[in-house]
This record gives C-alpha cells, sequence and structure tokens, in this order.
C-alpha cells in the first residue's frame, strides 16, 4: 500500500541495491544465496506465528523449509493481509480490486525473488501502473478550467513548471550553495547509485570489504538525519524551496523559489502525481528514504491479483509438513509465557483441528506479524508491568513504547467494476486529479475485455477520514445501501464541482448496470478488525523507537547481551519502508532469523553476514549537540561526485 505513485520512470534494466538504513546487508542476495536461511536444532518445539499477512506467511515458510513446526493464527477468515485483491463481481471474475498493495516497484528485490520462484514472474517484466499522466488526465484545480494533460505532450500539467523542477532537482542535485559550488547535502540519487555500486562490489568480490561507495552512502545519509530527523515533510517543504535553508544559504533547487501558490499545488496534487499534502506532518525522511531506496521509481501492476502471492506461500508452507498448520478465525488475544519458558496462546473462537486439541499447545517461541496497533489493541503484549496472576512481560518496555507511539495512518479504498469506456477511443480521459474530496480517480485494465476497475478513492490520514465521514453526511440518504452510499458521495462530487465536461466524464465510472450491491468494494482499513490502521508512517524525531523496534529481534541472538523474551516481531510496521511489500518481508525474515539463533539452530550467511548481524547502530537517529559538533553538518559533508 505504497503512500507514493511512480515520480521517475526508467526504461533501462533496475540495478539492484542495497537499503539505505541496512547498507551493508542484501537481504535478497543473502536469501538467494541457499537453499534456506538456516536448519533447526535436532530438538525444538513448535513455533507460533500470529498473522498471515504476508509478513507471518513469509516467517512460517521460511522456518518450516528450515524444519520448525509452525502453528499460523490469523484472526479474520482470510489469509493474506494487505495483499487483498477481491474479484468483482464475483470470485471468477477477472476484473479485481487490489483493497491492498497494488504498485511493485522493480527495487522490491525480496518481492521480485519470491514472484519469481512461487509465481515464474519477474516485476520487472510487468506492465506499468497507469498513473496520472501515462493516459489523457483531467487537471482539476481550485476554479481554474479543468486541463487535459498527458506525460507524452508535457511532464507535467500546465503551471507546474515551478513544482516539477523543483522537486526533480533535489532529487538530483541534492541541496547546494553558492550557485551550486558548495554541497550541503548529497542528491538522493548519487546515494541511490553508491549503495548500488555497493552491491555490485559485494556480489561479485563475494567478500565482506564494503568499499568506498557503502560508507560514502552511509555517511551521506547520517548528514541527512542529522539536517532532518527532526522535521516534518511540510517543514521540510517551506525550509528547502521557500526559506533556502535555515539562515537563507541554501539555493533553491531548480532555481525558483516557491510561493504559496506553489506549496499549495505540490500540497493539493504534487508534481502531477497525486497530492503531498497529507503527508505533510510526516516525518520528511519517510518520503526521502523512499526515494534512495528506489521505491517511487517504475512501479508495476500485477493483473492476477497479488493476493495470489500470499495463497502461493500458504500452500507451499503447509506442504512441508502435516503438522504445519493455519488456523483461520482464531484471533489471538494474549501471549503468556509459562514456568518453563514456552508459551501459551490465548485464542478466541478456534476454528477446526484447534478446537479439537484437548490440551492447548504450548510453543517455543513465537513471532507476532500483525500491525502495530493490533499489538496494542488487540493482544495484551505491550504492558509495562506484569499481570496480577504474575504473568511476565514478552516485550521491553521500550518496544511496547515504540508499538504504542509509532503513528499508524487510516487509508481507504473504494473502487467499481465500470464498462472499459475507453474501449473503442483510446483517447479517452482515463485518470483525474483535483484538489477536491476525491482527489485522485485511476481506471484500470486487469485485461477483460468489456470490463475495468475505477478507483474513485486511495486516500490516507486526514482524507482517509474525510471520506469516511462523507457516506453519512445525509447528502446521499442513509437509507440506502452502504456501499451505494460511499461510492455515490465521491461520484456526487466529479459531477457538481468541476464542470461540465467532468461531469458528463464521471457518468462512465457508475457501476456496471448501476448494481452497486455486486460492483462496489470498498475498505477503511482504520476501521478494520484487528488492523486498525493502515501501516506506519512514523512523525519526526520517532526514528530512534523505530529503530528500537525493528532491531528487537536480535535479542534472539545469545551472543548479544540483551534479555530474550522469546516473542519477535514482524509485520510491515516493523521496517523503515513501511506501506511497501518489501519491508513485511524484511521484518519477516528477521524475525524468523531470531528464531533460528535462539532455539540453537543454524544460520546459513553470506560472507559470514545475516540478519542477525546487521549493526543497529548504523546511524545516530537522535543527535546530541556533541554529535552535531562532532560529526554534523558543521564539520562538512563527505564529498561525492555528482550522477553524469
Amino acid at each position: 500500500m505504497s503512500i507514493l505513485p511512480s515520480l521517475r520512470q526508467s526504461t533501462d534494466p533496475v540495478k539492484e541495491q542495497s537499503y539505505i538504513d541496512t547498507p551493508d546487508f542484501d537481504y535478497a542476495l543473502w536469501l538467494k544465496s541457499w537453499p534456506t536461511i538456516g536448519q533447526a536444532p535436532e530438538k525444538v518445539g513448535p513455533i507460533a506465528v500470529i498473522g498471515a499477512g504476508i509478513s507471518g506467511l513469509t516467517a512460517s515458510y521460511e522456518l518450516a523449509k528450515a524444519g520448525y513446526i509452525v502453528h499460523l493464527y490469523e484472526a479474520t477468515e482470510r489469509v493474506g493481509g494487505r495483499l487483498y485483491s477481491k474479484h468483482v463481481p464475483q470470485d471468477t471474475s477477472p476484473t479485481l480490486v487490489e483493497l491492498g498493495a497494488m504498485r511493485f516497484p522493480p527495487t522490491e528485490f525480496l518481492l521480485d525473488h519470491y514472484m519469481q520462484t512461487m509465481l515464474d514472474q519477474k516485476i520487472e517484466d510487468l506492465p506499468d501502473f497507469p498513473d496520472p499522466g501515462v493516459n489523457n488526465t483531467y487537471v482539476c484545480y481550485k476554479n481554474n478550467p479543468p486541463q487535459v494533460w498527458k506525460k507524452s505532450d508535457s511532464a507535467f500539467p500546465q503551471g507546474f513548471g515551478t513544482v516539477f523542477d523543483g522537486w526533480g532537482a533535489l532529487i538530483k542535485d541534492g541541496i547546494t550553495a553558492q550557485g551550486g559550488t558548495v554541497q550541503v547535502l548529497p542528491a538522493p540519487e548519487t546515494i541511490q547509485k553508491e549503495l548500488q555500486d555497493a552491491f555490485a562490489y559485494r556480489k561479485y568480490a563475494n567478500c565482506e570489504k564494503l568499499g568506498v561507495s557503502s560508507d560514502t552512502a552511509r555517511e551521506a545519509w547520517q548528514q541527512w538525519i542529522y539536517y532532518f530527523e527532526n522535521m516534518s515533510f511540510g517543514d521540510a517543504v517551506y525550509q528547502i524551496f521557500v526559506q533556502g535553508g535555515p539562515d537563507g544559504s541554501w539555493d533553491i533547487p531548480g532555481g525558483s523559489r516557491w510561493t504559496l501558490e506553489d506549496v499549495t499545488r505540490f500540497a493539493e496534487l504534487g508534481i502531477g502525481s497525486g497530492g503531498f499534502g497529507p503527508l505533510y506532518p510526516i516525518g520528511f525522511l519517510e518520503v526521502v528514504r523512499l526515494v534512495v531506496n528506489g521505491l517511487e521509481t517504475s512501479q508495476k501492476k500485477f493483473a492476477p491479483g497479488i493476493q495470489k502471492l500470499a495463497l502461493k506461500i500458504a500452500s507451499e508452507f503447509t506442504a512441508f509438513n502435516p503438522n504445519n498448520r493455519i488456523f483461520i478465525k482464531a484471533p489471538v488475544f494474549s501471549v503468556k509465557k509459562t514456568s518453563e519458558g514456552n508459551f501459551k496462546l490465548d485464542v478466541g473462537t478456534p476454528h477446526g483441528e484447534l478446537a479439537a486439541e484437548t490440551e492447548p499447545p504450548v510453543y517455543d517461541r513465537v513471532i507476532v506479524a500483525t500491525t502495530t496497533r493490533s499489538m496494542e489493541l488487540s493482544m495484551d503484549i505491550t504492558r509495562f508491568f506484569q499481570t496480577q496472576d504474575g504473568n511476565p512481560l514478552v516485550l521491553l518496555p521500550e518496544i511496547s513504547e515504540g508499538i504504542k507511539d509509532v503513528e499508524v495512518i487510516a487509508s481507504n479504498k473504494i473502487a467499481a467494476r465500470i464498462p472499459k469506456f475507453w474501449k473503442d477511443d483510446p483517447n479517452a480521459v482515463r485518470t483525474l486529479l483535483t484538489d477536491t474530496a476525491v482527489k485522485q480517480v485511476y481506471t484500470i485494465d486487469y485485461g477483460d475485455p468489456d470490463y475495468a476497475i475505477c478507483f474513485i478513492s486511495y486516500a490516507w490520514v486526514a482524507d482517509a477520514v474525510k471520506q469516511q465521514a462523507m457516506k453519512d453526511t445525509g447528502y446521499i440518504p442513509n437509507n440506502l445501501p452502504e456501499k451505494l452510499r460511499v461510492y455515490e458521495s465521491l461520484l456526487n462530487i466529479l459531477r457538481t464541482e468541476m464542470g461540465p465536461d467532468v461531469a458528463k466524464w464521471a457518468e462512465k465510472l457508475v457501476p456496471v448496470g448501476g448494481d452497486y450491491e455486486n460492483n462496489v468494494e470498498f475498505i477503511f482499513w482504520q476501521n478494520e478488525p484487528f488492523y486498525y490502521g493502515a501501516f506506519k508512517l512514523a512523525l519526526p524525531g520517532q526514528d530512534e523507537y523505530l529503530r528500537s523496534m525493528i532491531f528487537d529481534y536480535q535479542k534472539g541472538n545469545p551472543e548479544n547481551n540483551t534479555i530474550d523474551t522469546g516473542v519477535y516481531l514482524a509485520g510491515d510496521c516493523l521496517d523503515w519502508n513501511s506501506g511497501w511489500i518489501e519491508g513485511a518481508l524484511r521484518a519477516a525474515l528477521n524475525a524468523a532469523c531470531a528464531v533460528v539463533s535462539s532455539t540453537g539452530g543454524k544460520l546459513l550467511p553470506v560472507a559470514g553476514k545475516t540478519p542477525m548481524t546487521i549493526n543497529p547502530n548504523t546511524y545516530t537517529y537522535f543527535p546530541t549537540p556533541q554529535d552535531w559538533e562532532n560529526a554534523g553538518p558543521s564539520s562538512g559533508t563527505p564529498e561525492i561526485s555528482q550522477p553524469q
């Protein structure tokens, strides 16, 4: 469930790279180097995994391959989590609504590995996602007449040149001063290239030496942290493009200082990509790291539906051993540690084989692979004190604090099956950007000759809350079916607020045959039981909490002088790149490695490295004045050559 569309498009073959927050370890290279992540010890009890989203499924699958017996618990009636492909109007229909993840950049290297091994599909070979401007797009801004825009005619909509050039210059050139003669902060594209070079060096040299590139990328990212760790996206936009740095000495990227109108355009419609305004409160580094990691480049769509991957992993997991089980509709309400050091789960409404158990299973280790909101609200695992009956803590207090505090955002998706009105008209308008409550409209072709999907909403944060409220305002009578009220509340904005051309176009978006009940699907993730939100987006200054949460799995290393509670966390909220499948997969591998290591199993390294050896203190995310004096911007920045 990506927060950024394709902001960069490349026709070049994708280059493998490390990710910036773990620059010295390549997850996909490690995973592909062995048939399994490790080997279970001869004697070990079963492992419990809570949450059958892609993270829980992958952790279960990898542990099963390593020789463990795993019981996977899922609170809802389906596996996949936010890999949720809903076929409409029925399960056999080719048209589908991706209610969760639907954009897949080729730089999701772990996802690409599982797509190739499970589905024989390479991400790079998939069709491009139909972003604004790929097809003819209505751009509706304020009271200006709607313009029809296509990227093949112009890189940006009329009036958006300043913000397009400014954002592009920031990514390509970084932050400079004195007319470009002083490099204040290295360009994100340059840091990405250094990560690509470092990966190539490690892959082909096959040795532990990092090479200059990885060190340089690390130093460069630390400089970005020093400047922007405690700054929101909105504050950074003002400081970079309006103020010109904290003291006004920076060059304005793109050469033109932004006006209030430019800042508003960027907030409402981005660079012709969809507005960034809802993301203004989040930490600026959340956005920059996605650029450095290449996740907003050349995103693809997967016509069969991404939930197919989750179902395939589930099938492979249970095939390893008949004792591996998936319990559906089995919510876990607490994890209790026994006096022997094992674990028992408090499971509600047990299903199938679990209901027939005469004695509740006892587990050697537990992985919790849910949203952090669910960890806090659904399971009794984030307490700061043990219970009156003596049930000890299963997470350290600082980890529980992070789970409670790090932001999890709201997100909506509202879509309908519609006639393929562009079937005989390749020049038809298929996408819309607007500063109204609708925000953006996509039409997506999944291969049906006559029908397609219209996403009339994909919104986050405040926009998601606003849209959720609209169905109950009374504008659409409250006695009508909910699906009709949800969809029509947005469709009526297109009919009434953007002029006659858009109003006429809106009638093409009515569900097939006017059948809202069978052709409309929507989800408000913040309302979904056992989710209570979409994914993590850290606020300014929360990266230190996040670092502690992400690397908590390393307590499973017996060589670390830390308390190992035996409960490990996964899910995409436990990664720097939350909202992307890649983040969920990295967290899954971390937790699985913790189980292998803590139970006395053997992890298989590459060049002596596994996820257990990653340095959790690669960066200082909460710099002190002494850090600033010793290594901050006042001491200069590393010299990095600009991309050619």
